[in-house]
């Protein structure tokens, strides 16, 4: 049997990865293993940690296909350290409900646990599904009374309380209307208790209302509706009495007379974009192919921004708004269906915007912004109609200082991992430590980590250059969320990382965090061959080696970070399907999970099946158990080929 020390020694090379290990970085790039399969027809997405383990997941709307007979249903994906997203835990996922077109979050019966409330046109009614915190969720609950087609929804707190409220846009046979469901001082979630109905005490809107957005004016809740067929935008306000007050006569957007084109507003979003204190509104106009700009003046009337309305791609349907680059102004984030584009237009915080940048997404419906892997810039997912069925993630590493991990770039760190900060200025050259003995200081470079009870500890380095430093966390970092200083040179700057007890992340060798592994094989009489090869020489050349399996006692030897307190019972690895630990025989064998002979490196050797059909090119990920929490933690995916002579 291997043990971790004794073949490390054979593959010493592996350590040279530590010295220029970089991650690619652009402003928004798909996440790993993007874009992920949703149900049939997603329709509408929303963000929230279903399962708290503190990372953001999605639930998507999925309408349904009559051509597949599929009524409709609620697909629930898990987030990962990467930006990455899993099924939920199936049996419960997916939620089967009519024709879902709005779905939103929030904690409807006061137990701090994230409830989905989800709106079926079809079905005249809006259902809400009280989370059980794993990513699961309780069989649904009708608001009464029924109403006529519900085209929009959003949940707030409304009252002040600690559950949250409902707002519905609906189509009634006697008028379009908005309805206000109050949840009853228990925080039932049942909203039978509702003070306002759409008989009693409605809002009546223009013809057609589209969607719903919620805001706040003086203290009290706004709310706007986009009036597709009448191109105009109907704005309330609830003063917590027995009605709404329209805050204005219903704003009209532009091309709303003949002969132009109607614009056909199907999206709304309430902000303020020019700094004044006062929520200005932000329409996706289906049949104009642009977004409107309306600013709020101090009487309540809307008028169009400077350079409004701002052209996109055709048939823009969903849009966000954001402060993307972390410059104070509001941006926004457009997704048009018919351009298969998401254009990201940067505020100038005066309600004017720079030329959108735009983003490639297959037919892309619905849009939802999140922090997705935890580095403190907000990233998009759009929500993908057939016959794509699938969510794109993009993930935004905009600006300023990031800490990510040195194998998968996600923003998380663990006790003794490797860890790579990025930015400017953070260093005045080019240094690599001299030795294995690491220095706390490389060119008057240094990194200073400050935990979140005022404690302190000093990094050792790898690597420094002026954009990128590698280093490695102390063994005995404290978890939870703390902050960096590097002192350069040029100067000092700060950020933000979130410690975890382990941060599972393997070594790809093209140094992004995909791709074929940084591995080797090993024979059973120890003889041993690397994973890949970078024909150029260069890291973004490489590509796996096939590896012969026919013999048995082939092992698997991975690199990684983040795992140097993990017990090997704790952890699983998965290659190709077939898991570590599994009853099954014939399986996989984990044999050793821990340090390598290099500080922050972490190794995992697999014993390799008996394989009687040829594997090919196969995923690798490593998951973890924490023994405290029993959250569950996945690593990147990486890939090896492995292939049987004569088998097919």
């Amino acid at each position: 049997m291997m043990k971790g020390r004794e073949v490390w020694k054979l593959f010493a090379t592996a350590a040279l990865a530590l010295a220029g290990a970089k991650i690619g970085r652009a402003q928004f790039t798909p996440a790993p293993g993007s874009p992920f399969m949703a149900g049939a027809g997603p329709a509408a997405i929303a963000v929230g940690d279903f399962n708290g383990d503190t990372l953001p997941d999605l639930a998507i709307a999925d309408s349904g296909n009559a051509t597949t007979s599929s009524s409709g249903t609620v697909t629930i994906l898990l987030g990962t350290l990467t930006g990455g997203f899993t099924p939920a835990p199936m049996g419960k996922n997916p939620i089967a409900i009519a024709n879902p077109t709005a779905i939103v979050t929030g904690d409807f019966n006061g137990d701090g646990i994230l409830d989905l409330a989800v709106a079926s046109m079809s079905g005249n009614l809006v259902m809400v599904y009280f989370g059980n915190g794993d990513g699961t969720f309780q069989p649904g609950t009708a608001v009464t009374p029924a109403m006529n087609a519900p085209s929009g929804l959003v949940a707030g707190n409304f009252q002040s309380t600690q559950c949250s409220d409902l707002a519905v846009a609906y189509k009634s046979p006697a008028g379009s209307n908005v309805a206000l469901f109050l949840n009853p001082p228990a925080c039932s979630g049942s909203f039978t208790q509702a003070l306002y109905t759409p008989a009693a005490s409605s809002a009546v809107t223009g013809n057609d209302p589209a969607a719903i957005a919620a805001g706040t004016l003086n203290g009290h809740p706004l709310f706007a509706v986009p009036n597709e067929l009448d191109g105009t935008v109907s704005v309330f306000l609830w003063n917590g009495g027995s009605n709404f007050t329209p805050l204005s006569s219903p704003s009209v957007l532009p091309g709303t007379a003949p002969p132009t084109p109607k614009p056909f507003p199907v999206a709304v979003a309430i902000a303020d974009v020019n700094n004044d204190g006062l929520p200005d509104l932000i329409t996706a106009n289906e049949g104009t192919n642009n977004i409107s700009v309306l600013l709020n003046s101090s009487s309540g009337q809307f008028t169009l921004a400077p350079g409004s309305p701002i052209a996109v791609g055709a048939q823009p349907v969903a849009l966000v708004v954001q402060d993307f680059n972390h410059d104070g102004k509001k941006d926004i984030a457009v997704a048009s269906y018919g351009a298969n584009t998401v254009s990201v237009l940067s505020g100038l915080g005066n309600g004017a915007f720079q030329a959108p940048v735009n983003l490639s997404a297959p037919a892309p419906v619905a849009l939802a912004a999140g922090d997705f892997n935890n580095d403190g810039n907000p990233d998009l997912a759009t929500a993908n109609m057939a016959p794509n069925n699938s969510v794109s993630v993009y993930l935004n590493s905009c600006c300023g200082l990031t800490m990510v991990s040195s194998a998968s770039g996600a923003h998380l760190a663990a006790p003794a991992s490797l860890v790579s900060i990025y930015g400017s200025g953070l260093a005045g050259s080019t240094l690599a430590a001299p030795s294995l003995s690491l220095p706390v200081s490389l060119g008057g470079t240094s990194v200073t980590i400050t935990y979140s009870d005022n404690s302190q500890d000093v990094l050792q380095l790898y690597y420094v250059s002026p954009a990128q430093i590698n280093a490695v966390m102390p063994a005995g970092a404290k978890t939870g969320a703390a902050t960096y200083t590097v002192f350069a040179p040029g100067g000092t700057q700060f950020g933000n990382i979130t410690i975890a007890p382990l941060a599972p992340a393997i070594f790809s060798a093209n140094e992004s965090g995909t791709g074929v592994a940084w591995a080797q094989f090993v024979s059973a009489n120890l003889a041993f061959s690397n994973a890949f090869q970078c024909p150029s020489g260069g890291p973004g050349t490489c590509i796996p080696l096939p590896w012969n399996v026919s013999a048995p006692g082939s092992y698997l030897v991975l690199y990684g970070t983040g795992l140097h307190t993990a017990n090997t019972s704790d952890v699983t690895v998965t290659i190709g399907g077939q898991s570590t630990g599994s009853t099954a025989s014939g399986g996989p064998v984990l044999t050793y999970v821990g340090p390598s002979a290099y500080q922050g490196e972490d190794q995992i050797n697999i014993l390799l099946p008996t394989y009687t059909t040829n594997p090919g090119l196969v995923p690798v990920t490593i998951m973890v158990t924490e023994p405290g929490t029993k959250t569950v933690v996945y690593s990147n995916t990486v890939t090896v080929s492995l292939y049987l002579p004569g088998a097919h």
